[in-house]
């Protein structure tokens, strides 16, 4: 199939597929086609080097837009016209350095398919730029990875935190890799040693803590901030995806929420229980008493109308009125999750309702269903029971 290749004609496209996988050719740059999918695509060009046809994988979509694709392969073109080999392509791309990538390539990426760009923007400058900036990639290594670990250690970084930024910088690299920029170091096709930590990073609610929470923000009123703490322990939501809940994405109808653009950059619905609907309801009643006109935004500040960026303070004062000091608002998630396998959800269906990518997320959750297994099984003895 011929056509200009685009993020729309690939989008358009997947919206159509059922199954299986159809190329598109495009029609203005030779030998340049995209082999889409309904859930991803693969930008490539064929080309002649070295007197054979070649296939050079470009990058995948929507990792890489069309046009940074069709910007690469042109890239690809001009070198093989100026006469360049299999191997001097290959050799080119090794004088890249962590700095050029991160600002050419990785940051524009970034900032279009992340949520929120300024961790990474801090994290770049305050761990990488002084460390690798001026290393080429294909010299960064499995050793650097455990020297920047051990000096992160010695300043004083938390676990995760080193964790994170270990795994954040070989993932820069693989996408470096993904995308045929430079290959990266052999040595991190392993994974990374990471650290253990032994703090506790799960805090779940019991029946009469999630009580004793919901009478103190019914107590203090259906303002947006409360109503979007029980939204929060509801959904399961992230924080910012409910603070940042637009009424255009709410489905009164099918009681659904849809949520454009989640943590790992995709779209992803949630479905609305009894009690999440009636929530909404509340936040749409606050707005029509106080506010003199529509506002996109569920859960808006009454004095900019615009999404809240910190609850911090509210938080902290509603979580010492239910004498639960020690919980943060990220553990209403986990209290979701806890809740419905308590309840004989199972894993696969918790994945689903939180929207983690991968179920190995959600086997974090796995021992409380191994727990309610243990307590399930009393029903055998009581069951055999002498009476």
């Amino acid at each position: 199939m011929k056509a200009r290749i685009s993020d729309y004609a690939i989008t358009s496209r997947q919206a159509r597929l059922v199954s299986g996988r159809v190329t598109l050719t495009d029609t203005a740059m030779k030998g340049f086609s995209v082999e889409i999918r309904s859930r991803s695509a693969t930008f490539n060009l064929r080309n002649s080097i070295d007197g054979k046809m070649r296939v050079i994988n470009l990058g995948r979509f929507p990792e890489m837009s069309a046009d940074q694709a069709r910007a690469k392969a042109l890239a690809y073109k001009q070198q093989v016209n100026q006469g360049a080999s299999a191997d001097d392509i290959i050799k080119s791309n090794k004088s890249v350095t962590l700095d050029q990538f991160y600002h050419e390539h990785f940051l524009p990426w970034y900032k279009t398919y992340r949520r929120n760009s300024a961790n990474i923007i801090q994290m770049y400058r305050s761990t990488y730029y002084t460390r690798f900036g001026d290393r080429h990639l294909h010299t960064i290594s499995q050793a650097d990875l455990r020297n920047l670990s051990t000096e992160m250690k010695r300043l004083g970084y938390a676990p995760g935190s080193i964790n994170r930024a270990v795994v954040t910088l070989r993932a820069m690299l693989k996408r470096a890799d993904d995308w045929d920029i430079c290959r990266m170091h052999s040595s991190l096709k392993k994974s990374p040693d990471l650290l253990r930590d032994t703090r506790k990073l799960e805090r779940f609610l019991s029946r009469e803590e999630a009580q004793r929470l919901q009478t103190v923000l019914r107590e203090r009123g259906a303002t947006p901030v409360n109503l979007a703490i029980l939204f929060m322990l509801y959904t399961g939501a992230r924080r910012k995806e409910v603070l940042e809940a637009e009424w255009q994405y709410i489905d009164f109808g099918r009681r659904e929420w849809r949520i454009p653009i989640t943590k790992n950059g995709q779209p992803r619905t949630v479905i609305l229980s009894g009690k999440a609907m009636e929530i909404l309801q509340h936040a749409d009643d606050y707005q029509e008493r106080n506010f003199q006109q529509p506002v996109g935004i569920v859960f808006a500040n009454p004095k900019t109308l615009q999404p809240y960026y910190n609850i911090w303070e509210t938080w902290k004062r509603v979580r010492a009125e239910a004498d639960l000091e020690d919980v943060r608002l990220h553990d209403l998630r986990h209290s979701f999750a806890s809740t419905l396998i308590n309840a004989g959800v199972s894993i696969y269906e918790v994945q689903k309702l939180l929207g983690h990518s991968n179920v190995t997320v959600t086997q974090r959750y796995a021992h409380l269903a191994s727990e309610r297994l243990h307590e399930t099984i009393k029903l055998v003895d009581e069951g055999y029971g002498e009476d």
